[in-house]
């Protein structure tokens, strides 16, 4: 057996061990040092220099290009959530619920506004580790009141969360809509015929298993009960503090909630600045609006720090599993499955996609593994012919989907939020952050190829 093969033997049994021991709810962080150490035994090769070189070189590579974007979207994202802003916006769209009559068709709608509430607030740069926290009181409320199974939460905030927002939406400030500005030189707007299109199939698609899901529930006499009982039981205290305060939902005015998010994207997409200037100028009308002005920031020290930790946690989370990427990249393995992938017959654009997923997979990280694969394969694919923003748009949709995986960090705090465990909730999530956007992504491919869809 050749020591490429030995290695990619060795690259499989750490993907394993890092998925099942993350399933099992381990640290990431640890988990992928674990998970680095087997890959570097099975590469035949010294390992500390693969450890001390490959995985914390790219873990602190990752953490020098974004550590900014991290921190100031979490701070803005803080800023959002501790003034009230962001429940202004939300509590704002589900007033439209009630004007659905039809119990059945109430659920779809009621769900689908969790999705369209966590899609305008993921577009508007609020991070998704505060949109969890901050829409899970609204979120739980809404289920029980619709008798909705509460395992199915993820599935909607998924739909808004995971999928047209961080991947497919021309100018989002989501960072895999980011970094590939760094590698070919595009703007946030690149490929923005395909993003359009693939927003429009995916959201098709999740509505159509929503719908679906929502009637096997009914089917067999699930409720919001027993899959919400944990949760219910988790925020008992916390309502009936709310309810002993008379703290009231009416807060920040709707209109002056949205300024924030709409400068923020306007910074970025319309002076087309930096990221991290546009969230600057987001921060500062957040302190000015808020603070200054309305008076709703309360406590700033607390909201700055918290925001910084909310920061520091996850990128630190994020660049291990990236420096676990490394270390699979430095080894002969990996070679051997990146030569496979150039080997693969067909066109381009599907060997892009393939490249992304694997990436990704391999990674846990929708924008770790978009990084791994720009870096060590954007010159090929545009020596293949492929457009700047073809790869732009068709790379970042590709980071989100096998993404999703069990193990990934994102999922297992949502989990914890949530009270859920794997078994009730990853299987219907997996089918919207998942196999829909494989399938889209695959569809925008061969619109392009069939020259319905422009490469621009």
């Amino acid at each position: 057996m050749s020591p490429s093969v030995i290695s990619l033997i060795g690259i499989l049994l750490g993907m394993v061990i890092l998925v099942f021991l993350a399933f099992k709810g381990y640290n990431v962080i640890i988990v992928s040092v674990i998970a680095a150490l087997v890959v570097a035994v099975f590469a035949g090769s010294d390992i500390l220099p693969l450890i001390i070189d490959s995985y914390m070189t790219k873990f602190a590579d990752f953490a020098k290009n974004n550590f900014m974007i991290f921190l100031l979207s979490a701070v803005f994202g803080k800023l959002m959530g501790d003034s009230g802003a962001a429940d202004t916006i939300a509590y704002s769209m589900l007033r439209v619920v009630n004007h659905v009559h039809s119990q059945r068709t109430k659920q779809l709608v009621g769900g689908l506004m969790i999705t369209a509430i966590v899609a305008v607030l993921t577009y508007g740069g609020v991070s998704l580790f505060v949109v969890i926290f901050t829409l899970i009181s609204i979120g739980r409320k809404l289920f029980e009141e619709l008798d909705i199974p509460w395992r199915h939460y993820l599935t909607f905030h998924g739909i808004g969360s995971a999928t047209f927002t961080m991947t497919m939406l021309p100018g989002t400030a989501a960072l895999q809509n980011i970094i590939p500005t760094q590698y070919l030189g595009t703007t946030p707007m690149a490929g923005a015929a395909i993003g359009l299109t693939g927003a429009a199939i995916q959201i098709l698609l999740c509505v159509l298993w929503a719908a679906f899901i929502l009637k096997r529930a009914r089917a067999r006499g699930e409720g919001f009960r027993p899959s919400g009982e944990a949760v219910k039981a988790a925020y008992r205290d916390e309502d009936e503090k709310k309810a002993a305060a008379g703290e009231s939902q009416v807060g920040i005015p709707l209109l002056l909630a949205l300024i924030p998010p709409v400068v923020l994207l306007l910074v970025l997409n319309v002076c087309k600045l930096h990221a991290v200037i546009a969230l600057s100028c987001g921060i500062l009308v957040c302190l000015i609006l808020f603070g200054l002005i309305l008076r709703r920031l309360d406590n700033l020290k607390a909201t700055l720090a918290a925001g910084a930790v909310n920061s520091i946690s996850t990128i630190g989370t994020t660049c291990a599993v990236v420096g676990f990427g490394g270390v699979v990249a430095a080894v002969s393995g990996y070679q051997l499955i990146l030569g496979s992938l150039t080997s693969i017959p067909g066109p381009a654009i599907f060997k892009l996609i393939i490249a992304v997923n694997v990436a990704a997979g391999l990674t846990g990280s929708s924008s770790g593994g978009l990084s791994i694969a720009l870096e060590n394969m954007q010159d090929y694919f545009l020596g293949l012919g492929l457009s700047p923003n073809v790869i732009h748009r068709i790379g970042a949709m590709s980071s989100g989907g096998l993404d999703s995986m069990p193990h990934v960090s994102g999922f297992v705090n949502n989990l914890q939020v949530c009270r859920l465990n794997h078994r009730q909730s990853y299987p219907s999530y997996a089918m919207v952050c998942l196999v829909i956007p494989i399938v889209t992504t695959c569809a925008c491919a061969v619109l392009l190829q069939l020259g319905i869809l422009p490469a621009v």
